[in-house]
């Protein structure tokens, strides 16, 4: 079973808990996201990669008409999930994005920022 924690009305995996500063960064960045997309001159579709716990994809979901992001980590892709739900158009994929379609192993670590692909 993953572990969740609630912190600034979303939910966060467990492992985040520690990463205070990473989501207070996150935080900050809205500011940024929105004024990328308030210089986006069609808002039909939107592909956003590392979903994570969704707060980007909630934000781009209120400008565009569907917005498809991927998360490889499997809690926090869940988190993603509980987190959008009640966005009808966002699909969010347990998958990641590369430069060819295949599989890949990937080692998730506590801090999202070590875990790596082999």
């Amino acid at each position: 079973m993953i572990a969740y924690h609630v912190s600034h009305n979303l939910w966060w995996p467990e492992s985040s808990r520690d990463d205070a500063a990473d989501i207070q960064h996150a935080l900050r960045k809205l500011g940024d996201l929105r004024h990328t997309v308030s210089r986006c001159k069609q808002r039909r579709v939107v592909i956003q990669a590392g979903g994570h716990a969704g707060l980007w994809p909630r934000e781009l979901a209120k400008s565009f008409e569907q917005v498809y992001t991927a998360e490889p980590n499997p809690a926090a892709w869940s988190a993603l999930c509980k987190n959008t739900v009640e966005f009808q158009n966002v699909r969010a994929y347990c998958a990641a994005f590369g430069a060819k379609a295949g599989s890949a192993k990937m080692q998730f670590n506590d801090n999202a920022a070590t875990s790596k692909i082999s």
